[in-house]
């Protein structure tokens, strides 16, 4: 008798799905919109120094954009290295993390919702921007900028691709095999890493943002196509961005934010 009810329920959910897949899956890959529940922590520490410095980049070579005083209250968004990305009176900044008390201060909100997610939001998880007319590049995270990077590309007759493309495949050391130079020679100009980008009909060794074999070369318009990095810089960025990550490359005259506006990605 259990074999037969297990058997009847068996083709019960067979039916079902035949019939009516798209309400037992309502949920798949290529849906606009993706409904879950989110939990967010507002994370708060205070400032021990006398005073410290509020930069707009995580990095000593960053402008100076504000000044914290001692016992200062600030919202920590996130980590890149030891700096952190805070949220404070005069707006956004980065500061170090070594003056910012390690417990965390002030109330931990805790905030349970229903929102929707579009493919959009998901794709500015990891974003990457090129201006060629600038030969600079910015990385963004979450919808906020984290780096900005001066880059060489494409020469005139053999210009990078302009458009939205996706990282298909990352690269340690990478051989080039135009001329045979195998990967980690300083002689090579793919440089120490490689992220292959889909272009077309290529399959992510064709176009890529790589290091190279000449420092000098970049934030020129000298390159075969590809889109040059210091090698300290590509091996930086490696290590951030998973496969996936949208590039958007463009010719325009215009801010980061206009561009990938045009491509409805929306960043803070």
């Amino acid at each position: 008798m259990i074999k037969i009810k297990k058997f009847v329920a068996v083709i019960i959910l067979f039916i079902a799905i035949t019939i009516f897949p798209s309400k037992v899956f309502s949920l798949n890959a290529n849906e606009e919109a993706h409904q879950y529940k989110e939990s967010t922590v507002i994370k708060y520490k205070k400032v021990y120094a006398d005073k410290l410095n509020v930069r707009n980049g995580p990095g000593l070579d960053y402008e100076k954009i504000g000044v914290l005083k001692e016992n200062q209250q600030v919202q920590v968004l996130f980590k890149v290295s030891n700096w952190y990305k805070i949220k404070f009176k005069d707006g956004y900044g980065w500061c170090r993390e070594d003056y910012l008390s390690q417990s965390i201060m002030g109330t931990i909100e805790h905030k349970e919702k229903v929102i929707q997610k579009s493919n959009k939001d998901i794709e500015s998880k990891h974003c990457i921007v090129i201006k060629t007319i600038t030969n600079t590049m910015a990385y963004y995270q979450d919808g906020v900028l984290i780096k900005q990077f001066d880059v060489a590309t494409g020469k005139q007759s053999t210009p990078t691709p302009k458009g939205k493309f996706k990282i298909v495949n990352k690269i340690v050391n990478r051989p080039y095999y135009k001329d045979n130079i195998p990967g980690g020679d300083p002689k090579n100009p793919l440089g120490k890493r490689w992220l292959g980008l889909k272009v077309g009909d290529t399959d992510g060794t064709t176009y890529g943002i790589h290091g190279n074999s000449n420092e000098n070369s970049i934030g020129k318009s000298v390159s075969g196509g590809c889109i040059r990095m210091h090698n300290d810089e590509i091996s930086w960025l490696f290590d951030q961005v998973p496969k996936e990550t949208v590039v958007v490359i463009s010719g325009e005259d215009k801010s980061f934010k206009e561009i990938l506006k045009s491509y409805d990605i929306n960043i803070n």
